[in-house]
């Protein structure tokens, strides 16, 4: 009976390790499609991050330790680049990539110092010119992966980063009012368009749909900020409804 109860034993043990090892290796193939599905929109978005975090550092606005935050979101933005440099795409479009990558380089080059106030609305069209051509690229990446949808909750979310980069250099002063009104008017057009298409589109879930009802709120009262001619400027709270934006897009593509 003892042997007997041993062989049982064992084989149980034995049959749950092997579960295990299915699971987590299910577990990192999720994780594996999930990372190489969107990292060409997240190179986009994480360019955004790392303007606002540039700007709120020479604003000397220290919410969420944007010093910090740049150099991790660096730091990501060079690996994502670097592995969809190694992305299996046409020749034309690893060029573009290539292209792009160099870009960034340069670009970086000048996140060494404390911005200036002088230069911070031309490297805000610096930004602005990289995000186009990112976008770009990824939907290009996107189509070629059939991740359309993935891809277009992610550029909303861009668009919404892109927007309080925009509103940050309007706070501190440093934009010509009427290029302001131009950039905004595009960022908000180009969101309430995709946002129509996402919302109507029926490859996505009624619970994708309400988070995205839910990301559009937030963004109402936003764009109110953005559009406002008050004179008065509050970048932190801005601040914090984008960082809610951004994690509300995080949930619903962890969820897809």
């Amino acid at each position: 009976m003892k042997s007997d109860f041993n062989h049982h034993s064992r084989s149980k043990v034995l049959l749950i390790a092997l579960g295990f090892l299915l699971l987590s290796n299910m577990l990192y193939a999720s994780k594996k499609v999930d990372k190489s599905s969107y990292k060409a929109i997240g190179v986009c978005t994480l360019s955004q991050n790392i303007f606002k975090d540039h700007i709120l550092t020479g604003m000397d606005i220290t919410y969420s330790n944007p010093e910090e935050e740049k150099e991790n979101a660096t730091k990501e933005i060079n690996e994502k680049l670097t592995t969809l440099n190694k992305e299996k795409v046409s020749k034309k479009l690893h060029k573009k990539i290539v292209t792009l990558k160099k870009s960034w380089s340069s670009t970086e080059k000048k996140l060494a110092k404390k911005l200036d106030k002088k230069m911070a609305e031309k490297l805000y069209l610096e930004f602005a010119s990289f995000g186009d051509t990112c976008l770009a690229i990824a939907d290009e990446v996107a189509k070629d992966q059939k991740d359309a949808v993935k891809n277009r909750v992610s550029k909303l979310n861009f668009y919404v980063q892109e927007l309080t980069s925009l509103y940050f250099i309007r706070s501190w002063n440093v934009i010509d009012e009427k290029l302001y009104a131009k950039e905004v008017e595009k960022i908000l057009s180009s969101y309430q368009t995709l946002y129509e298409q996402l919302i109507a589109t029926k490859e996505i879930s009624k619970t994708t749909k309400v988070e995205l009802e839910e990301i559009n709120k937030l963004f109402v009262t936003f764009k109110f900020m953005t559009t406002s001619d008050s004179g008065r400027y509050m970048p932190t709270l801005a601040a914090k409804k984008a960082f809610n934006i951004n994690a509300l897009t995080s949930k619903i593509l962890e969820g897809k």
